[in-house]
């Protein structure tokens, strides 16, 4: 099967990721982070509660995605792909949540012009400059697994993936008992890298098939997901003074791993054209929900409209993000793939579309 094809359930499994971590924030989040133990939506908090865990499909879904993207492309090209998939509307996300904070009556924040650039970058961990929205620590783990996948290109070692997978995962469980210099530990993502050896060696099966090096390679990587998902719900725990249940976690993430093991096996169903618009309206989504919704809910909720206000404050993030894919995305995306590609003196190739009508 070629690379190339595109599969319309991971755009599902996209825009479930961004309503999970929406959900998380809107109707449970933003209530405790400062007054842990406090739930304005108790109702269905036992489901917003684990809304963060869309983060952790999210990488999963960048492992799979990646490798598909960094298949028998050169460094330049893969650094053009993703550059042009990135950027056109994260730089419209910076410049709006940093024109919007300044200009809502309620709240504001303390960031510089010196902040706004750095993010613009998106290497604001790079610069130690804080991220300009909540969210954007997830883009720049994102931005080391890219940069981390690109290396691997450059080098040739990409042909060695299987093995590449092996020895990254090796090191994140060394990293969990013995010390390792913090750079290293923030340079390979080792805290976040084994959701991304799960989605590359999913890819690997879908491409190819399945052999008894990669089943072993899942199952490891299976069981380092759910101990650091089991840490991270304790800290979770400790954050939002609401408990969490183990069992549940994992369940979750055992579902997450069902879901890509059939997609691999080409035994998943559902692979619809029309889901393709969902998946155009994730990223913008993701990117803006959090600072617009959380001054908006904050602001105007009370007991009365809560629900009423969540609801509104949902369709209209959705729709907005719509309006982004159609008015930003768009037009630019190609203006700055035919720049990078000037720049890079590469050969054409087609743009994907993101479906968005």
């Amino acid at each position: 099967m070629k690379s190339s094809t595109r599969l319309y359930q991971l755009d599902l499994a996209r825009f479930t990721a961004a309503m999970a971590v929406l959900l998380y924030h809107y109707a449970f989040r933003y209530w405790n982070a400062d007054t842990p133990g406090i739930l304005l939506y108790p109702e269905i908090s036992w489901f917003t509660q684990y809304g963060y865990l869309g983060v952790d499909l999210f990488f999963i879904i960048s492992g799979f995605v990646i490798l598909m993207s960094a298949d028998n492309k050169s460094c330049r090209e893969f650094i053009v792909s993703r550059i042009v998939r990135l950027y056109p509307v994260y730089w419209f996300g910076c410049f709006f949540i940093f024109t919007f904070s300044y200009l809502w009556p309620v709240q504001r924040f303390d960031l510089t012009l010196i902040d706004l650039a750095a993010n613009l970058t998106m290497f604001q961990a790079y610069f130690n400059k804080p991220n300009l929205n909540g969210v954007f620590w997830t883009l720049v783990i994102e931005m080391q697994f890219y940069i981390l996948t690109g290396v691997a290109i450059y080098t040739g070692l990409i042909k060695k993936t299987e093995w590449l997978l092996l020895g990254w995962l090796g090191l994140s469980v060394l990293a969990d008992y013995f010390p390792v210099p913090g750079f290293i530990k923030w340079f390979l993502v080792l805290d976040w890298c084994y959701y991304f050896i799960a989605g590359a060696t999913f890819y690997l099966i879908w491409k190819d098939r399945v052999t008894l090096f990669r089943f072993i390679l899942l199952g490891l990587v299976f069981l380092q997901s759910l101990k650091h998902a089991y840490w991270y719900m304790l800290l979770k725990q400790r954050l939002t003074g609401i408990d969490y249940d183990p069992i549940v976690l994992g369940t979750v993430i055992a579902a997450f791993f069902g879901f890509f093991l059939l997609l691999s096996l080409h035994k998943l169903p559902g692979n619809y054209k029309f889901l393709a618009k969902l998946g155009a309206l994730t990223y913008p989504l993701y990117v803006l929900h959090s600072a617009v919704g959380h001054a908006i809910l904050t602001t105007y909720v009370d007991p009365a409209n809560r629900f009423y206000l969540l609801a509104v404050t949902t369709v209209a993030m959705i729709l907005f993000s719509y309006a982004v894919v159609v008015l930003v995305e768009r037009p630019f995306a190609p203006v700055l793939k035919r720049t990078m590609i000037s720049l890079l003196r590469l050969k054409t190739t087609p743009l994907p579309k993101t479906d968005m009508k």
